[in-house]
């Protein structure tokens, strides 16, 4: 095994994640794709994940989906660091000698997939244990890149060399890292109404801030795409830190990976 996916999932059916196209879109790149799913999901995501690795493994004729069962502590809401605990707890499940992990509204170019291979079989002999890509950040439109968002991250690396870490977002560890000429594409502000957007944002929020600080799912409005340095659900009132900003934003005029065309349309 020389290269696995990696991801974790939590109420993906409700919240409407595209889980499928971030699984088939990492065939041709990865050796396996490991998705731990928290049992204690408030919707059908355990099932309904299960059913999907049935199908692909099947399609593959081969088990290239690999489901594990995890629960969650829904009681730590420090920095959203159960995020983190719950990506390191799926590198544990991953037998590649490389980990590549992914969010489940994120998805790498197959453009790229051979310039990546080349890269990790070289990686040995340049001494590089870990690579960064930017990750573009779509935002309302897919044609419409947030660039202050859109920043370099670490996620994928020689197994055993670095953590995930903070809200996952990142990862830490050996400092042996290239840049790679590549990207992670990252659909989480397109593609669905923006009122699933606002209780995404809400489900991660549950993991920062305790309840009496949030919204209620009936209180919230539609995600409304006023560029501000971060997002959060709380009651009004609650100083958070958060304001409006001037974002920058860029026009994305290349081609998205395949399995993300018409995502949204």
């Amino acid at each position: 095994m020389f290269l696995s996916a990696t991801t974790i999932a939590r109420n993906v059916v409700q919240l409407c994640y595209p889980v499928e196209r971030v699984i088939r879109g990492t065939i041709g790149l990865v050796d396996e794709f490991v998705i731990t799913v928290d049992v204690l999901s408030k919707d059908n995501s355990v099932e309904y994940i299960k059913d999907l690795a049935v199908n692909i493994n099947s399609e593959l004729r081969y088990e290239f989906v690999k489901v594990f069962e995890v629960r969650w502590d829904i009681k730590n809401i420090v920095g959203g660091s159960e995020f983190a605990i719950q990506t390191n707890v799926s590198f544990n499940f991953a037998l590649g000698k490389f980990i590549l992990y992914v969010q489940l509204d994120e998805c790498l170019h197959e453009k790229d997939f051979e310039y990546i291979k080349r890269e990790l079989e070289g990686a040995d002999s340049n001494d590089v244990d870990a690579f960064s890509m930017v990750r573009l950040y779509f935002y309302e439109d897919k044609d419409v890149i947030r660039d202050d968002w859109s920043v370099p991250i670490v996620r994928l690396f020689r197994r055993g060399t670095r953590v995930s870490c903070g809200d996952a977002m990142n990862s830490r560890g050996s400092n042996k890292v290239k840049e790679l000429d590549s990207f992670i594409y990252h659909y989480s502000r397109v593609g669905v109404d923006p009122s699933i957007m606002s209780r995404r944002v809400l489900a991660l929020d549950k993991f920062f801030h305790p309840a009496e600080k949030l919204k209620k799912e009936d209180e919230l409005k539609p995600y409304d795409f006023k560029a501000r340095n971060f997002d959060c659900m709380h009651k009004e009132g609650v100083d958070v830190g958060r304001k409006e900003v001037s974002g920058k934003f860029s026009l994305f005029t290349e081609e998205h990976p395949k399995v993300f065309e018409g995502y949204g349309d």
